[in-house]
């Protein structure tokens, strides 16, 4: 222990009277380590973490598994009760299905995600409330009978001001009267990371105003269950227990639950539905980090050779008077580590920032993240630090422990050794390489940015976009139909609105419904093999508003309302698939298993990524479609966003219970749906930028190195009649050989990797010979301004000085 003492002091005085380099190694640690901190944060929170409860390991989530997919929420009541009562693995089994709430006061509404829960919900968490009381067994006996809610802390400090007089409090939620009768534990959030609850409700609420139906018959799956394994239990053995009570319900109720199965896995991260897709992006974010760690480790590997050469002679005269090559190896090591941990340190407040930026790109879709840095994390960071230390300082140690201690003791400037070091020349054209890769996936995403509004097929400018949900409140098709009628009337009303129109479902950006297609006097394929597209479903003049150009044919008028003959649009990919060389107007369409008459057929409109093809699409008539909620969007003659209060009243004039959310221009909604990419884009310029910082101090380093090395060298050289362009010239060729050799891997390297960000990209390729081209250029222009500096420095030397000194 003494002795690790000492090698720390005697680290920490080195690196203390190198400030310069010590201020340079951990500021490049520190982005390094910080980066990885903060993706790993994410890669925790959506896949690891468990609930901040009691013996939360021993909570297990109990998930519908059909045709080979976990599902979300699909187990019905009366199968959560068999399970409940049939299981022996498991303490207590508890149900739970999402529910949107909105609470009114007054004329104002607000939504909110809610959770309809069994009355032993919070006892099998093992959660104890912060005020109040959980629910009782008897407020979830009768359907409709008990309207009590449980409302988060979270939402208690926000809208309530931590009013203890909360309990017992009378609040409209979903047009009912529900009295709050709790307040959850700070640390409770929800089940699952990114769907942080508000409201609690008892599981026989879930009509709450909605039309008629048997929520709790076989028929309606709508459920996710967990469950407290008894002690001793495995979630391997409930899984085999669980699987045999499937079969036998299978056995009993062929006609609900055949092919019907369950899916145990701890309760952790995200729902397992939503594991697949949210694992694509921190899958790319942490290839991106780690390339920015390896550069910053390459960086530092390359100043410590520099250093270790300085040092050689030191480090003769310990060999010399009996220092083992061990000992000075664990000396060297411990520089680095030290380093190393500095630099992580440092990180974590990096982290806590990047952390913080990434959270506000799943604003919309995964939101409520809360990407702390717990034990994890932290114990994470700690085994970063050690291996990039451990990384960039052993080939430093390893070279700078095997002096020749004659030329070292006899003449220092000579022991400095060979100017051509093929390890110091391979650190710089791989942190290069790794640059360019990194700088052409930015320059790439950038671009696809950029073209997603600009090649989107539609016109998102100046269109105010709202969401009504007419049929939370129990609308029926027809009160829905006048309610959006009269807003429709009214928004159009006002002076600076241009077009109002509706769209069911989905955003313009992206699919809506999904309908079976067919064509007339073909046998209807059901199941899986049967042909779905997505559709959206409009009011007239909507592509008049959102200027989708028409290539044949009309759009829906007036004429094409309930009652009347049903017509659809479809768009160019599909009349192509169909009828190729043939006009499509007039002809018919199966959708959903009546026929329509093509009517129009539209530009395709829809975004799409380069490494897909234009899809099928059609439009169906509003008017024509059983529906009850909408998306109104309003083209303005100025700013939309400046027209949202206006138009807002207008809507809640009609019904102020209807509640109105996603208030936002056109242009703001479309980036929400592509805000991956968009976080990709920021991501990768970010450590392209630190990828090209980082190869630049690598690069000037070497040079500056290399140039005190040939002082001598230089000076006779310029005694002998050489001009300082033809030094400068001789400096730069040496740099410049080792960028266009990093450049070259680089753009390889990008050829065969980019091919990953394909599903990212629009209306560029990941082939795309600007950003590949805009990558290589700016890499050589900063290099050369790397090379330029110690150039000009050895053009500077004297040569009787010089020759003076050797």
């Amino acid at each position: 222990m003494r002795t690790i003492l000492q090698d720390l002091r005697f680290g920490a005085r080195m690196l203390m009277k190198n400030p310069g380099f010590t201020l340079i190694a951990v500021f490049t640690l520190a982005l390094g380590i910080g980066a990885n901190t903060a993706v790993f944060s994410l890669v925790n929170t959506l896949f690891l973490r468990p609930l901040p409860l009691k013996d939360a390991e021993r909570l297990v989530g109990i998930y519908e598994f059909r045709n080979g997919r976990v599902g979300l929420e699909d187990l019905s009541y009366t199968d959560y009760l068999d399970y409940r009562d049939r299981n022996t693995v498991f303490a207590g089994l508890a149900a739970s299905a999402g529910v949107w709430v909105w609470l009114t006061e007054g004329e104002t509404s607000s939504e909110h995600n809610g959770q309809l829960v069994s009355a032993n919900y919070f006892s099998v968490l093992g959660a104890q409330p912060h005020l109040g009381r959980f629910f009782l067994p008897e407020e979830d006996a009768t359907p409709g009978a008990r309207p009590v809610a449980v409302i988060s802390y979270q939402f208690w400090q926000q809208r309530f001001k931590s009013d203890p007089a909360t309990i017992s409090k009378t609040v409209r939620m979903n047009r009912l009267a529900f009295t709050i009768v709790g307040v959850a534990p700070p640390q409770l959030t929800g089940l699952h990371a990114g769907r942080n609850i508000d409201v609690w409700m008892p599981t026989m609420m879930s009509g709450m105003g909605k039309p008629a139906r048997d929520e709790f018959s076989r028929q309606r799956t709508w459920l996710d269950l967990v469950g407290r394994l008894k002690p001793g239990r495995t979630v391997a053995e409930a899984q085999a227990e669980f699987a045999t009570l499937a079969r036998q319900l299978e056995t009993a109720y062929p006609e609900t639950n055949k092919g019907l199965g369950v899916y145990l896995a701890p309760l952790q991260g995200i729902h397992p539905f939503e594991r697949r897709d949210a694992a694509k992006l921190p899958r790319l974010l942490a290839a991106a980090v780690v390339c920015v760690l390896l550069i910053a480790c390459a960086n530092l590997a390359g100043l410590l050779l520099v250093r270790g050469a300085a040092r050689r002679k030191e480090i003769a005269i310990r060999v010399a008077l009996g220092a083992g090559r061990l000992r000075l190896l664990r000396q060297l090591l411990t520089e680095s580590l030290l380093l190393a941990l500095v630099g992580g340190a440092l990180g974590l407040l990096i982290a806590v920032w990047s952390k913080d930026w990434i959270v506000t790109f799943y604003a919309y879709g995964i939101s409520g993240l809360n990407l702390s840095l717990d034990r994890l994390t932290l114990g994470v960071t700690f085994a970063l630090s050690v291996g990039a230390g451990l990384l960039f300082g052993l080939a430093p140690a390893l070279q700078a422990t095997r002096p020749d201690l004659v030329k070292s003791l006899k003449d220092e400037a000579l022991a400095l050794g060979d100017r051509r070091s093929p390890l110091r020349s391979a650190l710089v054209v791989t942190q290069v390489a790794l640059s360019v890769l990194l700088l052409v996936g930015a320059g790439l995403l950038l671009r696809s940015i950029g073209k997603v509004i600009e090649n989107a097929g539609f016109d998102p400018h100046q269109i105010a976009h709202f969401r009504l949900r007419p049929g939370r409140l129990g609308y029926d098709v027809e009160r829905a139909r006048a309610y959006h009628r009269e807003v429709l009337r009214r928004v159009e009303a006002i002076p600076s609105v241009q077009a109002a129109v509706l769209l069911a479902w989905g955003t313009p950006a992206a699919g809506g419904s999904m309908v079976s297609l067919g064509l007339p006097g073909q046998s209807p394929v059901q199941g899986e093999g049967a042909w779905r597209i997505a559709a959206h479903e409009i009011t007239p003049r909507y592509l008049e508003t959102l200027k989708i150009p028409l290539r044949a044919g009309r759009e829906f008028d007036e004429r094409d309302r309930e009652g009347a003959p049903l017509v659809t649009i479809v768009n160019e990919t599909l009349a192509r698939q169909l009828w190729p060389g043939g006009n499509a107007v007039g002809r018919s369409l199966v959708v959903d298993g009546k026929e329509h008459a093509i009517i129009g057929v539209a530009k395709d409109a829809l975004p799409r990524s380069s490494d897909k093809v234009a899809e099928p699409f059609l439009y169906l008539a509003y008017w024509q479609r059983q529906l009850t909620d909408s998306r109104l969007l309003v083209r303005v003659a100025g700013d939309p966003r400046a027209m949202l209060p206006v138009l807002r009243r207008e809507v809640l004039a009609v019904n102020p219970d209807v509640h109105v959310g996603q208030e936002m221009s056109l242009d703001e909604r479309t980036w929400l749906t592509f805000q991956a990419e968009r976080l990709m884009g920021n991501a990768l310029t970010a450590a392209g930028l630190i990828a090209l910082f980082l190869s630049a101090i690598g690069l000037y380093g070497l040079l500056a190195f290399a140039v005190s090395q040939r002082t001598r060298e230089f000076g006779i050289r310029m005694a002998l009649g050489a001009r300082a362009p033809d030094v400068l010239s001789l400096v730069i060729r040496q740099g410049l050989r080792l960028t266009l050799l990093g450049v070259a891997n680089g753009l390889l390297a990008a050829f065969a990797l980019t091919r990953a960000l394909a599903s990212y990209l629009y209306g560029v390729t990941a082939g795309d010979p600007l950003s590949f081209i805009g990558a290589a250029v700016t890499l050589t222009l900063v290099a050369l301004l790397a090379c330029y500096m110690p150039a000009r420095r050895a053009t500077k030397v004297d040569p009787m000085i010089a020759l003076r000194c050797e």
